[in-house]
This record gives C-alpha cells, structure tokens and sequence, in this order.
C-alpha cells in the first residue's frame, strides 16, 4: 500500500498536482514521509540534495563578475519543492529545546542530544523524529547535512514528549584524506526535526 502511494504521489506531483497528491496522501495513511526529494518544476532534476557537497559557489553574490560563478538553476530555485523526510499528518508538531550531554567531547566519546516534540494539532499523530549533522571542516570536503538518526513516535493531541538520540564515534567516522575510517576532531552543526530542512540548531565540539 505504502508503495502504492508513494508511486501515486510522484505521479500527481509530475503532473502539477500538489493539492491533489496532499490529499490523496491524507485520504490513505496516518503518516508516511518522503524517501526523496520533489522538485519545484516538470521536467527538471533539483541539483539541490539535503546531503551535498558544499560547492564553493555561494548564491546572492552581488556583482556582475561573480554571475558566472554559481550553482544554480536561472529560472527557479533550487531547493526542492518537498524536502527529503517531508511527511503529511492529520496533525502538527513544534520543536523545542535541544539538550545536549556535552558540548565538549574527547575522541571516542557519545554524546546523547534530546529535544522536546510538542503535538500542537487536535488529534493524535505520529512523527518521524529526524537528526541531521554538520561537520564543519574535515579533510576532505564534508556533506553540508548528513541524516544520523530518526525515530517514529506518537504524542497525543496537545502532549509533549522528549525524543533522545545517541551519537556514537561511528556516527562521525568517514573515510578520511590518508584512506583511514574513523572520525576527527573540530566543530559540528547538529539539526532536528521532521525533515531536511529542520532548523532547530546545535553545536559540539570533538576535542
């Protein structure tokens, strides 16, 4: 079923259908939420993904010079028009206070984050819980957002509940410049929310 509708969603979605996919979604499932991204416009591949390359190439550059020097579509933008994770609810749900154990860790260590989901809606619903993370400068270059964890959780019409994850040395390990898997000292960004686009904001520090 679940593929069913997805396969149904992209189709109306391809077809300009966006109010109709919406509801077609909310006719069929409690909550389901996007493996992919959709783009703005037909006929168009979004050359944004949640987990990119940082590109060097920043947009909003002023002078005339600097126009040749940019990653992005002319006519529209590029973000997507539904973000990775996006899903639909019967209900809705607020973000509030990150906590983290530590923003100071050694090499080796977890560190555990929690946040606060409050379900603002009428209805009972349930929620994928999404972390997201940044490391900030590595050597080599680093996905601007990496999806580290999610959980599935159901609150209560007007309820909160606080959603904790553990971040392992694995979860920050990657292969590094010499060819070696592991992780490596500096800052990161930490995200979380219920999709890519979360912008409840964090930061760390591996020591």
């Amino acid at each position: 079923m679940k593929k069913l509708i997805s396969i149904a969603l992209v189709a109306l979605m391809a077809a300009g259908g966006a109010v109709s996919a919406n509801a077609a979604v909310k006719q069929n499932k409690d909550y389901q939420i996007l493996s992919s991204k959709i783009t703005t416009k037909n006929n168009t591949i979004s050359i944004y993904t949640y987990n990119m390359k940082n590109t060097g190439r920043p947009m909003g550059l002023k002078s005339v010079s600097s126009e040749k020097y940019k990653s992005r579509y002319i006519d529209c933008p590029n973000e997507p028009l539904y973000p990775f994770g996006y899903g639909l609810s019967y209900t809705t749900f607020e973000y509030s206070d990150i906590h983290p154990s530590s923003v100071i860790a050694e090499e080796g260590d977890t560190l555990q984050f929690s946040v606060n989901v409050t379900n603002t809606g009428n209805v009972d619903g349930e929620e994928v819980v999404q972390l997201y993370i940044r490391d900030m400068k590595g050597s080599v270059t680093r996905p601007v957002k990496e999806l580290k964890g999610f959980k599935k959780i159901m609150i209560k019409a007007g309820e909160s509940r606080k959603v904790t994850f553990n971040l392992s040395p694995e979860d920050l390990s990657f292969t590094r410049k010499d060819m070696t898997w592991g992780q490596e000292k500096g800052e990161y960004k930490l995200w979380i929310g219920g999709d890519s686009n979360a912008n409840l904001e964090a930061s760390f520090t591996i020591k």
